[in-house]
C-alpha cells in the first residue's frame, strides 16, 4: 500500500500544473472541486522536470558542479581588486565626495579633514549619531572654510570665483546634480587618508571579522586616529573624555547589530551573498531589510540573481581575453624560463 501511494505522488509531480481543469468536477474529491477554478491562473508556471535517469547522488553532484562553477567565477572575476571594491556604498560615496570637496577650494591634496566632511553628503543614521555632538556639515563648514579660504586678487576673480562656488554649492545640497559631478585627476588622497584607509580595511578583518567596509567603520578609524586631522575636529567639539568613548560606543553598537543579525539569521551558505549584498546596499536600505526581517528573503532573491548572471559569463572567453591583455602588455618585457641561454 505505501508503495503504490508513493508511486501515486511521484506521478502526481510528472503533471503540468492545469491538470485539474482537465479532471471533470464529478470524479473529483469535494475539497478539490472549489479549487479547480483557481489553477487557471497557473496555466504558465513551467513544471520541473523530473529525470527519473538520474540519482539522488547524480543530482546532488550537478548542483555542486554548479556551486563550484559560480564560486570559480567569482572568485576570479573579484580577484583584481583593491580595498575601495569593499566599500559599502555609502562608504564609497563619501570617499567620492572628499575629493570633490577639495576640488571646490582648489586643493590637490585630500585630507581626513574633507573626508570627515564628506559624510554629510549621503543620507546616513551615522550623520544623525554625529549631529548630537554638535558634529553637523556647517559647524565642520566653517572650521574648514577658515583653513582653505582662497582670496581672489581682482574684482574679476571675485565674481567668477564668487559664481562657482555658488553652483557647486547647488550641486551640493540638491542630490539630482551629483550624477553630473566631474572630478578632476589632479586630486589625489593625502597619506594620512591612505593610512586611514588601510586601517579601516585593517579594522574590518580583524576586529569587526566583515569584509565589507561600512562607514561606521570608517566613522570610528577616524576618531581612533586622533592625530589626523579629522580625529583633531572631532575631539575639539566633544567636552570630555566620556562623550568620546560614547559616540564610539553608538557607532560599535551599529555595527555589531548588523553583524550579529547576519550571523545569526542568515544560513552559512548565504553569508556570502549577504555581505555581497551589503556592499550594494545603503546604509538605510540594509538596516531596513533587517528592521523588518526581510534580510533572509532579499539575500535569497539577490543570490538568485547574482547566480543566475554569473553562470551567463563564459569565465574561459574571460580568462581569454586576460592572457592575450597579459601578453600584449609585455610582450618586450616577458621573460620565459624555456628560452635557451
Amino acid at each position: 500500500m505505501k508503495k503504490k501511494i508513493k508511486n501515486f505522488l511521484k506521478y502526481l509531480k510528472t503533471l503540468p500544473s492545469n491538470f485539474l481543469e482537465k479532471v471533470p468536477n464529478k470524479f473529483l474529491p469535494k475539497f478539490l472541486r472549489k479549487k479547480t477554478a483557481n489553477f487557471s491562473n497557473f496555466v504558465d508556471i513551467p513544471t520541473v522536470s523530473f529525470d527519473p535517469k538520474k540519482t539522488k547522488a547524480e543530482k546532488q553532484k550537478n548542483e555542486r558542479r554548479k556551486r563550484n562553477q559560480v564560486y570559480v567565477a567569482l572568485d576570479y572575476l573579484l580577484s583584481q581588486t583593491s580595498y575601495f571594491d569593499f566599500f559599502s556604498i555609502d562608504t564609497f560615496q563619501v570617499a567620492k565626495y572628499a575629493k570633490y570637496l577639495a576640488q571646490i577650494v582648489e586643493e590637490t591634496i585630500v585630507s581626513s579633514d574633507f573626508l570627515l566632511l564628506a559624510f554629510f553628503s549621503i543620507n546616513s543614521p551615522v550623520c544623525d549619531i554625529l549631529k548630537k555632538y554638535k558634529l553637523t556639515q556647517q559647524n565642520i563648514g566653517e572650521i574648514l572654510e577658515k583653513s582653505y579660504k582662497k582670496i581672489p586678487l581682482t574684482p574679476f576673480k571675485k565674481k567668477i570665483n564668487f559664481f562657482t562656488k555658488f553652483l557647486e554649492t547647488i550641486r551640493t545640497f540638491f542630490p539630482f546634480f551629483r550624477d553630473s559631478i566631474s572630478l578632476s585627476s589632479n586630486q589625489v588622497y593625502s597619506l594620512e587618508t591612505e593610512q586611514i584607509f588601510e586601517k579601516t580595511a585593517e579594522n574590518a578583518l580583524t576586529r569587526f571579522k566583515s569584509p565589507v567596509i561600512s562607514t561606521e567603520m570608517l566613522l570610528i578609524t577616524l576618531m581612533e586616529e586622533r592625530d589626523t586631522k579629522a580625529g583633531k575636529i572631532i575631539k575639539s567639539f566633544l567636552e570630555n573624555e566620556t562623550e568620546w568613548y560614547l559616540l564610539r560606543y553608538s557607532l560599535l553598537k551599529r555595527v555589531y547589530k548588523q553583524e550579529a543579525y547576519i550571523r545569526a539569521e542568515i544560513p552559512r551558505n548565504l553569508q556570502y551573498f549577504a555581505y555581497l549584498l551589503k556592499i550594494k546596499s545603503s546604509d538605510i536600505d540594509f538596516e531596513g531589510l533587517i528592521t523588518k526581517n526581510q534580510l533572509l528573503r532579499g539575500v535569497s532573491l539577490f543570490r538568485n540573481e547574482v547566480i543566475r548572471q554569473v553562470l551567463s559569463i563564459n569565465i574561459h572567453d574571460v580568462l581569454r581575453k586576460d592572457v592575450y591583455k597579459s601578453i600584449r602588455a609585455n610582450i618586450f618585457g616577458r621573460k620565459y624560463s624555456t628560452e635557451e641561454k
